[in-house]
């Protein structure tokens, strides 16, 4: 029972990484535990703000782009509106206006 993300041990939502261990019939990955799942969820994140995915993000993505790669409306997601929330409350979190054209090099400094 429970979500996919739950079924899975995937609160990511990840299709994909070297650290699952299969997928399930929607393609989405399989971890052995959720603490896997957060390690390749933060591999994930980390490769698409430094432009190192097949996604064509990069540092220079904007925040909407970043949405409208990781939770594409074709998986029934609404990325413009997870934008706007997180750009709002990352305003509020970073005290600076983050907008849906705030740049991942503005937001993540590793």
């Amino acid at each position: 029972m429970g979500s996919v993300a739950y079924r899975n041990r995937n609160p990511g939502n990840l299709r994909s990484s070297p650290k699952a261990v299969g997928k399930d019939p929607n393609g989405y990955a399989v971890f052995a535990s959720f603490v896997d799942d957060y390690d390749a969820l933060l591999d994930d994140l980390r490769a698409k703000f430094t432009g190192h995915t097949e996604s064509g993000l990069g540092p220079g993505s904007s925040l909407l782009g970043f949405f409208r790669a990781y939770a594409p409306s074709s998986d029934h997601n609404y990325p413009d509106q997870y934008a706007a929330f997180v750009a709002h409350w990352l305003t509020v979190a970073l005290r600076f206006p983050v907008g849906l054209n705030t740049t991942l090099a503005e937001i993540w400094k590793p």
